[in-house]
């Protein structure tokens, strides 16, 4: 098997795309299943944020009104008169606090009470209608603060006077705090009784101070503190009346008293069912000077939306596709031989292509020999039929001479129904047969050389049909320019006859028309032979000095009479001393073949002929107010036998223009034509006053 296709098959066997695609594809399953997983756990996270946010900002919400109910008791309470029980409770009733901020569990006031006055004080709330009062605990301290006044506005406390509230740590702090701010004050987590008898619930209170006489700096406020407003709260009632049982179904709450790692407070009842690895999140919430810590995780009814199965989804598509692209892989791999073959027989035929588009066709032959015995074959023989004889070439082993050959191959070469020769394919030694993909390459192989030959055969015979031509046109036009001359010489005397008055009219009309028309003729001859010299590259060129405005001048002159016949105007307008290195004939018939198109089509309309400098060249100018030319005709018009009208209508071989552009080409310049239907045309040719250069006058 010759070298290129052996390469590709050992290329093909040696796959291992399929391996590597199913390491492809397993990792990015794995990161694609990440990524799912992940995109889902971040939804809902943001559905648990949107939730506790909206719980912490409830909570915060309520504690803000209970703050405000504080605030506004102490501001009613300011004026020094100490409050009673019935103060407390008519306060609550006119604010409406069970319908605005429930959750208060009582209204109290606890005076400041020095040690040394507390028998005396004991004494006059005795007096004043409880005969059972006295500080609780006893002992002695430097100071009290014993609940005097006190209204239950859950209806289930009861009691509670005489209680001091600087004897336990958590109160008196808060108390404490609240005197030296002078602010509202939350105290630690307490332990509040519910009723009589009932189980402590965690609770908390908040606190504001009286003073003898507001402000002053913090020696003056604690001299002059006379006692402290302040309301019991329960934080379970707090969360039970601020979040709805939809809001905590979704959420399990639980809260801690502190920044961090703080006691637990409260727990809600949704906590039993919520899964390990449920998200969750925390809310830091300011608590009058204190911090709660909010604890919001995620319940199965709040994941229920989640889609959780997603992942699990991403994952299994990943698997089901790895392995149906493995299974294409394979399949791919198995016709990857096979493929590559079918390129590289393709990339051969390219090239056989190219090597068979020269028309020269032995050393074509001889390359493609040698290509199709180096990548197909290990020999190649073409040989034709000539009417010299039998024609070979041979890359490779010859088939002639390869006696061990291993497979042979033979297709005729035809063309249009004729054999022309026979292409031939052979491998010998060890190599392989050709299998059938093979041998129908050789077919277009064969066809691809056939129809190269009978190319290459037919632009010769056409080559030389074309030289014939020319001959014939060259020698024919030569012969008619003699008897025309002879024509024009007597219809010349006929004219001068004509002005002296020795011919009769009808004789001179008919004579004027004879000789138009040989004129006609003589234009035509010399187009044909322009044509001839033209086409075969015999256009010589006489270069000289010539002075355009001149031999503008001169032609103009030699129209006049034809200018008269078609109700034509002539003005001029020719820049002097314009003197260029070109061929004076040619130039001539440049600008005799343009004035004759502005008059031809141009016929009863003005004609202007200019001339004029346009850096280093002559622009020569010829407008007329003609039929004009439509804009998809513009570059069809300079081609040979074209025409932009009717060939009924006006005459002519359309070769006029089609020489002016030669002309003009030869002379090293340009020419185009500016024109629009029924607005006359105008043609511009740009001339090098220094002449044609070298590679044009080749």
């Amino acid at each position: 098997m010759p070298g290129a296709l052996a390469s590709a098959a050992a290329a093909a066997r040696r796959n291992r795309a399929p391996l590597l695609i199913l390491v492809l594809c397993l990792a990015a399953t794995a990161t694609l299943y990440a990524a799912v997983d992940r995109a889902v756990r971040v939804e809902e996270r943001a559905r648990l944020g949107e939730v506790s946010a909206r719980a912490a900002d409830a909570l915060h919400d309520r504690l803000e009104a209970y703050v405000a109910t504080i605030r506004a008791a102490r501001g009613l309470f300011r004026g020094g008169r100490e409050p009673t029980t019935a103060d407390l409770a008519d306060f609550a009733r006119a604010i409406e606090v069970e319908r605005h901020e429930p959750g208060v569990r009582a209204l109290g006031y606890a005076k400041l009470v020095r040690g040394p006055e507390r028998a005396a004080h004991e004494a006059q709330v005795r007096s004043a209608g409880l005969p059972e009062y006295r500080i609780q605990p006893g002992g002695d301290r430097e100071a009290y603060a014993p609940v005097v006044s006190i209204a239950f506005l859950d209806g289930k406390g009861q009691g509670g006077t005489g209680f001091d509230m600087l004897s336990e740590g958590a109160r008196r702090a808060a108390f404490e705090r609240s005197r030296d701010d002078g602010q509202v004050a939350a105290s630690e987590t307490l332990q509040l009784e519910q009723e009589e008898g009932a189980r402590q619930q965690p609770g908390f209170l908040l606190c504001a101070p009286l003073f003898a006489r507001e402000g002053g700096d913090l020696a003056l406020r604690r001299a002059g503190i006379r006692g402290w407003i302040f309301a019991s709260f329960q934080v379970a009632d707090l969360v039970s009346l601020t979040l709805p049982a939809r809001s905590l179904a979704l959420i399990a709450l639980e809260i801690e008293d502190g920044a961090s790692a703080g006691p637990t407070i409260f727990r809600s009842s949704s906590m039993v069912g919520v899964a390990t690895g449920s998200p969750e999140s925390r809310v830091s919430l300011d608590v009058a000077g204190r911090t709660w810590t909010l604890r919001f995780i995620a319940t199965p009814a709040l994941l229920a939306g989640s889609r959780r199965w997603l992942p699990r989804a991403a994952l299994l598509a990943g698997i089901l596709f790895t392995v149906l692209l493995v299974r294409l892989a394979q399949g791919e791999a198995s016709a990857a031989a096979e493929a590559r073959r079918s390129a590289l027989r393709a990339r051969l035929l390219a090239d056989a292509s190219a090597l068979l588009s020269s028309l020269e066709e032995r050393s074509a032959l001889k390359r493609l020999t040698a290509l199709a015995a180096g990548s197909l074959a290990d020999g190649c023989l073409v040989e034709l039929l000539d009417p010299r004889g039998l024609v070979r070439f041979a890359s490779g082993a010859d088939p002639a001479a390869a006696a061990g050959a291993a497979s042979l191959v033979q297709v005729p070469l035809r063309a249009r129904d004729e054999v022309l020769g026979e292409l031939t394919l052979v491998r010998t030694g060890s190599s392989r047969g050709f299998d059938a993909a093979e041998r129908e390459l050789a077919l277009e192989l064969a066809r691809l050389t056939a129809m190269s030959v009978d190319t290459a055969r037919l632009y010769r015979r056409a080559h030389e049909a074309v030289r014939l031509r020319d001959d014939f046109l060259s020698v024919a036009s030569h012969e008619l320019k003699t008897p025309l001359t002879s024509l024009l010489l007597q219809v010349e005397g006929l004219r001068m006859a004509r002005e002296r008055g020795n011919v009769p009219e009808p004789i001179a009309r008919k004579a004027e028309v004879i000789r138009r028309n040989v004129e006609r003729l003589a234009r035509l001859v010399d187009s044909l032979l322009d044509l001839s010299r033209i086409g075969s590259g015999r256009l010589d060129l006489d270069l000289e000095p010539v002075d355009l405005a001149e031999l503008a001048r001169e032609v103009a002159a030699r129209f006049e009479p034809e200018l008269v016949r078609a109700g034509c105007t002539l003005s001029t307008v020719l820049e002097p001393g314009l003197v260029g290195r070109w061929d004076r004939l040619r130039v001539d018939q440049i600008v005799t073949n343009l004035l004759s198109n502005a008059v031809k089509y141009g016929a009863g309309h003005p004609i202007a002929l200019e001339l004029a400098v346009g850096g280093e060249s002559a622009i020569l100018t010829v407008r007329d107010g003609g039929i004009g030319i439509a804009a998809d005709a513009h570059g069809r018009i300079f081609e040979r036998f074209e025409r932009a009208v009717s060939e009924r209508h006006y005459g002519g071989f359309g070769l006029g223009l089609w020489i002016v552009r030669r002309l003009v080409e030869s002379l090293g310049g340009t020419i185009r034509v500016e024109s629009a239907p029924g607005q006359g045309a105008t043609f511009f040719v740009e001339l090098p006053l220094a002449g044609p250069s070298a590679q044009a006058e080749a």
